[in-house]
């Protein structure tokens, strides 16, 4: 828990009950309400609403982490300026705890059958542990160590030990919830904490992502250190690997997808997926960016690329603003290792008025091109001139060597004013083209921008005769946009003074803007008139809206400000829901169309969002039902009914229009030439999804229904989620995904996928049963139809104080017609096996498994029995021979399955019985 304690202008604590927005950095999350676990599309909680308390204290709850370590904090003030605060996380002084085992196995193979099997196949080995502790009095060490792992020619294991709800079996029964203290890609991890300081080897985030110029975020294994002191913070990595970067930045198009990424495989669990909303018009600036939590917002193929969100991604916001989904990953590749390293190292006073930092990244190399490297240098340094006054700046280079050799700089300045009545920023900020290291988005390469925004407030009064409050407010702002590479500019003037209170608002103003275009074309000169009206009707829950925009010159006005109209319409639900309508008609000379959007629109946390996860439910925690189960809806109907909608249309109606952009943003605009403006794209579409859901006690469901229509041709999409508690021992659910594309300029496609997941756990004693079963179709007209099945069952029985029973069975089927080419085959998986306790200290069993495939006609068998003796507690000795086996590589790794005598071996040990190690190590 973090406490603030915030006060008015003039000293005093505001008042009890005042509620603030708040968000902390990643990765830790606001505490998470056990009512509304998300709000529709991002159920990682970084943001939300924090009510004060008594003396003005506000208590920001965070989940519980197990993660130390820096952490930001930022309040949104009254006057709209944002205030972080750092704090630092300390570990915990606790007991030391212990947990571990070692497990070995040797066999005699018949020599045979030895010409296929090495002798090192024959015996495999592990030991792993987890300590957790203080050491020489004050530091704390997390030690984890892992013979299991072992690190191959690619860096293509995974981050984050953290299991995937979508493999194995899809339920257990259970509310676990995974987390990781001591995750390595290496065999070994190692943590050593006291107080600001961190040393560590294992997986890591290099933590760079706060400057602008200088960032390098990215998910790396081997070496960091962090130091954090009152007035010097260091902070520094090295690393040796062969992942690549990758950042990709591609536009929603109002669907759950599936869109694709621009490389794979994906190294597993290194992505970073945020939904961005920029300004339709100036693409650097983020109305809102949405980050998103894996497994339950999204789902990501890491072999293929292919993503598909639980929820639909609308194109724009209610404003037409543009979302982009950004996506930083590592990706695979098969090149050398090369060695990455860097850190930041940073001033600051006591009273943070001033800080001043330096930061380097070399990479001796790249996975993308041979012989390159690069290399990113950047100072940057803030200064608070008074309360009411700061000063921010960044200077940068980088080099990248190689084939595309190429040195870059970028710079930028910025400085804010706010008092109560006056607010102004001004920034000039210059991204050469090629600078960074990969890091940089879209919107700001190759651009130089420079301008002012301000806002006075004039004037407040009260209505004598109504009580209400009524507000006087001017705003300014100036800016100029310049290509680098073009040389093309853009300047831009706006004013307009607004009056606001709860029933009414009216604001009238002056847009200038004037384009210059390399080529030596005519400039673009539009003056614009721009007037809004709203009229809020609080009884009904309605609020009317009309803006419009209209040219004073000629008809040879700037592509993005044509004469625009803007009528809408909402219609509040509920406390916290809101139906929004919206149309909005362009009429210039060089750029036309109307566009429209139909939708609900939820205020985060006014009560929350309802996500359909069960929550009440004991056979599943939320987060693994919602990403197996995907039954997710947007907004309450009821108590046990929710539903989510969302429309949206866009259409050029003049297509003669001589578009222009001075700064386009790639990421939104399909062609070379760019269009940071929905009005400049020539990909007309529709899209339109709806759903309902239920949900009780021990019940849950959804459907969705999503369409598109645009140039690439009609898609429907049907979504399908159920899950059940039957009873206390019994759950199930189910899930479907199906899809069809047509008429677009590939052959038509239709797919479809679907899960069963079964659980039978009784609360005591008794049989205990796992299923599931996956089925897949995939057709592409006149190319290809491939079907493939999937099942698995586990069971388990106790039959008595001394006896226990388990059996296993697996089933593939896959059915293929590829260019006229057929093939289909079923192979089965049947396992057995018994023991029983004679003694306290011996134990015999008796093991069978048959390998079926059905396709060649042929069966594999293995069977025999095995002598188990416990010398000591925690510790299991077992000889087996195996009167007639085979060697699959499928099942190796489950069961020792070949030929002969083997001997397998099983020690665990914990706290208690290295009580003597930990106190020689740890004495106090």
């Amino acid at each position: 828990m973090i406490a603030l304690r915030l006060e008015d202008a003039s000293g005093r604590p505001v008042h009890r009950g005042r509620s603030i927005k708040v968000e902390v950095s990643s990765p830790y999350e606001l505490l998470r309400d056990d009512s509304f676990d998300g709000d529709g599309i991002t159920s990682a909680r970084s943001g939300g609403d924090v009510s004060v308390g008594n003396d003005g204290i506000a208590r920001v709850e965070l989940q519980p982490t197990l993660q130390t370590g820096r952490a930001k904090v930022s309040i949104r003030l009254d006057d709209g300026s944002e205030e972080v605060f750092e704090v630092w996380l300390t570990p915990e002084k606790r007991d030391w705890i212990l947990v571990g085992l070692t497990e070995g196995s040797a066999g005699l193979a018949d020599p045979s059958d030895m010409s296929d099997a090495p002798i090192s196949d024959l015996k495999d080995g592990r030991v792993a542990f987890f300590a957790k502790g203080m050491v020489k009095g004050d530091w704390l060490l997390t030690l984890a160590v892992d013979t299991a792992k072992r690190r191959g020619a690619r860096d293509a294991s995974l981050f984050d030990g953290q299991i995937d709800p979508n493999a194995y079996y899809t339920l257990y029964g259970d509310r676990t919830s995974q987390g990781s203290d001591a995750e390595s890609r290496y065999p070994l991890y190692v943590k050593l904490e006291k107080d600001t300081v961190q040393l560590l080897f294992g997986d890591f985030n290099t933590d760079l992502g706060d400057l602008e110029l200088g960032r390098y975020d990215r998910r790396l294994s081997g070496l960091r250190a962090e130091s954090q002191g009152r007035n010097v913070s260091v902070t520094g990595f090295a690393a040796e690997t062969n992942q690549g970067f990758v950042k990709d930045e591609l536009v929603a198009d109002g669907t759950s997808g599936p869109y694709r990424l621009s490389m794979a495989p994906v190294v597993r669990n290194s992505e970073r997926i945020v939904i961005e909303t920029r300004d339709r018009v100036r693409p650097d600036v983020i109305v809102e960016a949405r980050p998103l939590a894996r497994w339950i917002d999204y789902d990501l193929d890491y072999r293929t690329g292919e993503l598909i969100f639980r929820h639909p991604v609308d194109a724009t916001d209610s404003a037409f603003n543009p979302r982009v989904i950004v996506i930083d990953f590592e990706a695979e590749t098969g090149a050398e290792r090369n060695v990455t390293f860097g850190g930041r190292a940073s001033i600051h006073t006591d009273d943070g008025a001033l800080e001043a930092g330096v930061t380097y990244v070399h990479e001796d190399g790249s996975p993308f091109a041979a012989g390159a490297s690069g290399d990113l240098a950047a100072i940057d340094a803030e200064a608070r001139i008074s309360d009411n006054t700061s000063v921010r700046a960044e200077i940068a280079a980088t080099a990248n060597g190689g084939p595309s050799e190429n040195r870059s700089t970028a710079w930028l300045v910025e400085a804010e004013h706010q008092t109560e009545d006056l607010s102004v920023t001004g920034y000039v900020r210059e991204d050469e083209a090629g600078f960074g290291l990969g890091q940089q988005g879209s919107a700001t390469a190759g651009i130089r921008r420079a301008g002012v925004d301000a806002r006075a407030h004039l004037s407040a009064t009260v209505d004598p005769r109504t009580g209400e409050r009524k507000s006087l407010a001017a705003t300014g702002s100036a800016y100029r946009e310049e290509n680098l590479e073009t040389g093309a500019a853009r300047d831009v003037a706006e004013v307009s003074a607004s009056q606001d209170s709860e029933r009414a608002g009216y604001s009238a103003g002056l847009k200038a803007v004037r384009e210059t275009y390399e080529d030596g074309a005519e400039p673009r000169n539009s003056l614009l008139a721009t007037a809004s009206v709203r009229r809020t009707l609080p009884d009904h829950g309605l609020t009317v809206t009309l803006t419009h925009e209209q040219p004073l010159s000629g008809r040879d006005e700037a592509s993005l400000f044509p004469e625009r109209t803007l009528a809408s319409i909402d219609k509040t639900l509920t406390s916290w829901a809101t139906l929004n309508l919206r149309h909005e008609i362009n009429n210039g000379a060089n750029a036309s169309g109307d566009t429209t959007l139909a939708g609900v629109t939820i205020l985060p946390w006014q009560g929350g969002e309802i996500r359909m996860a069960a929550d009440q439910m004991t056979q599943n925690d939320t987060d693994r039902l919602s990403a197996v189960f995907g039954v997710d809806q947007s907004f309450a109907l009821s108590p046990t009914w929710s539903a989510s909608l969302g429309a949206s249309r866009r259409a050029r109606i003049d297509g003669g229009d001589e578009v222009r952009d001075i700064a386009p943003d790639t990421a939104v605009s399909p062609f070379d030439f760019g269009a940071a403006s929905d009005l400049a794209a020539e990909n007309d579409f529709t899209s339109a999804y709806a759903g309902v859901g239920y949900l009780a006690d021990r019940s849950a469901a959804s459907i969705r229904f999503e369409y598109r229509d645009s140039e690439f041709g009609e898609r429907w999409t049907t979504v399908v989620g159920a899950a059940r508690e039957a009873s206390a021992s019994l759950s199930y659910g189910a899930a479907l995904r199906a899809e069809t594309v047509t008429g677009g300029p590939e052959a038509d496609t239709a797919s479809a996928e679907a899960r069963l997941g079964l659980a039978w756990r009784p609360r005591g004693e008794g049989v205990v049963v796992f299923a599931r079963l996956d089925a897949k179709t995939e057709e592409q007209d006149g190319v290809s139809d491939v079907s493939k099945l999937v099942g698995n069952l586990a069971t388990n029985v106790r039959l008595s104080e001394r006896a226990e029973a388990a059996f296993s069975y697996g089933l593939k089927f896959q059915e293929a017609d590829i260019a006229g080419s057929q093939s289909a085959g079923v192979t089965q998986f049947f396992g057995a096996e018994l023991r029983h306790d004679l003694t306290q200290r011996f134990d015999i069993g008796f093991a069978a498994s048959a390998l079926v495939d059905h396709r060649t006609e042929t069966a594999d068998f293995a069977f025999g029995p095995s002598l188990g003796f416990t010398p000591a507690d925690n510790m299991w000795i077992s000889v087996g021979y195996i009167l007639s086996g085979f060697r699959d590589a499928d099942f190796d790794a489950a069961e020792y399955s070949r030929d002969g005598l083997y001997v397998k071996v099983r020690v665990k040990f914990d706290e208690q019985t290295a009580q003597g190690l930990l106190k020689r190590i740890s004495p106090n």
